[in-house]
């Protein structure tokens, strides 16, 4: 089972560098880019889901269109509803939807937390009995040194 964890471990820390990367793609967009209010079309998947698709336009009047990168049946109900799209003054068809955006970082925040805590378990119970033993008393003792050393 430590295996495992580790495994785990390795498997979130894989995870962690895409939405690091979307986060910061989304803030320089955000604060460098353009900010357009388009309007959000539902294009429906064959499974049942639901992708967005917004047109905007740059500065010069020119249209593109931007889907969004996942599939999420709960985006039905936004048809017609105003969409935000942020795109880099640049490259126009560098671009983000901000509801894609947020739907995201909240997907990734969940897989990195199941994924973390998982593995944190599977490397605590693989350990032997002795060990687990030793370092709740190492964690008790450091808390409790925490404390009695600040006045």
């Amino acid at each position: 089972m430590f295996i495992a964890g580790l495994i785990f471990l390795g498997i979130d820390l894989l995870i962690l560098p895409y939405f690091i990367y979307r986060y910061l793609k989304y803030r320089y967009l955000k604060n460098n880019g353009n900010r357009y209010q388009g309007v959000i079309k539902i294009l429906s998947d064959s499974d049942g889901g639901c992708q967005l698709l917004v047109y905007y336009q740059d500065s010069l009047g020119k249209r593109y269109q931007i889907k969004s990168s996942g599939s999420n049946s709960s985006w039905r109900n936004l048809e017609g509803k105003p969409a935000v799209v942020y795109y880099n003054r640049d490259n126009p068809l560098d671009a983000i939807i901000e509801d894609d955006f947020k739907f995201q970082i909240r997907l990734g925040l969940f897989l990195f937390t199941v994924f973390f805590l998982t593995s944190l378990a599977m490397i605590f119970f693989g350990t032997p009995q002795e060990t687990r033993t030793e370092i709740i008393d190492n964690i008790i003792n450091w808390w409790n040194n925490l404390w009695a050393n600040n006045p």
